[in-house]
């Protein structure tokens, strides 16, 4: 044995998410672990450290019974079916698509605020949340990624307050004063609702439906029109994030945009916006569970 004075505890009580938190809180000094899961967890315990990996990188992949020939062949035809229909992509996207290479600055940062600035605004995020049929804490996490919850942000472009609304959209959904945390956050979630509940077809699901509207938002209605369009003509589908998000940004290719309607635009920003919202929604939601 190369290393005759290392011991360990093999635990079937705790699962590997519970192992790592007491590796981050120090109550015991290492463990091993998936590192997807690790990667995973990392948003949540950002001083965890996977110092060396055991092994090479292996596939994931379903262990079938050697005899199992017919169930072997019934499960490859369904997964070339999933695969062609886009349903992979979709569940990529869905578990792992929004974590881009962990940010230890920024996710420290966002912690500390849930703890510091969050409650200030919670019971407006939770009202407003419920009276425009919105996830709570998607709502909190489009705020952060908006203004990083200060009521009083204003950017150099004009808009301003904690839903970073611009003059036209306030006036549109009866915000007086964007400063104030209360208007701007019902302001904002009033908008969000709007776009998501009326400007796409009945064909665009969850939650697809949600990115898209999370990205119109950004970047404007308009833009994200074009943006479809262009997935058309591309062969992708206008209606799911997965591929939108590989369109968005050939908005600012000029052999793309020169033949839009509504012209250039800068389209990586909102599929980052997206991407962005969607890791704090993942982080506060465990945050504050």
């Amino acid at each position: 044995m190369q290393y005759p004075n290392l011991s360990w505890v093999e635990s079937a009580s705790l699962t590997t998410e519970q192992i790592l938190y007491k590796v981050w809180q120090r109550e015991i000094d290492y463990s091993i672990a998936d590192s997807n899961i690790v990667d995973l967890n990392r948003r949540y315990f950002p001083e965890l450290i996977a110092p060396f990996n055991l092994a090479r990188s292996e596939n994931l992949a379903w262990m079938l019974n050697t005899s199992s020939r017919a169930l072997a062949e019934a499960v490859n035809e369904w997964f070339l079916d999933y695969q062609e229909t886009g349903r992979l992509d979709s569940t990529l996207d869905q578990y792992y698509g929004f974590f881009e290479v962990f940010d230890y600055v920024d996710t420290r940062t966002f912690i500390r605020h849930v703890d510091e600035r969050f409650p200030e605004f919670r019971q407006y995020f939770s009202d407003a949340a419920k009276k425009y049929n919105l996830p709570f804490h998607l709502l909190a996490a489009q705020a952060y990624q908006e203004s990083h919850w200060l009521a009083d942000a204003v950017s150099p472009t004009g808009v301003r307050g904690i839903m970073m609304l611009t003059q036209k959209t306030a006036k549109e959904v009866g915000v007086s004063n964007r400063l104030d945390p209360k208007q701007s956050i019902f302001g904002g979630a009033r908008y969000l609702s709007k776009i998501r509940t009326h400007r796409f077809v009945d064909e665009v699901e969850e939650p697809d439906r949600t990115w898209l509207a999370l990205a119109a938002y950004n970047v404007g209605r308009a833009h994200l029109h074009d943006a479809q369009t262009l997935a058309r003509q591309l062969n992708l589908n206008p209606h799911k994030w997965a591929d939108m998000k590989q369109v968005l940004p050939l908005l600012s290719d000029r052999r793309y945009y020169k033949d839009l309607r509504y012209g250039y635009a800068r389209g990586t920003e909102p599929v980052r916006y997206v991407q962005r919202i969607r890791e704090y929604h993942h982080i506060i939601e465990n945050e504050l569970e």
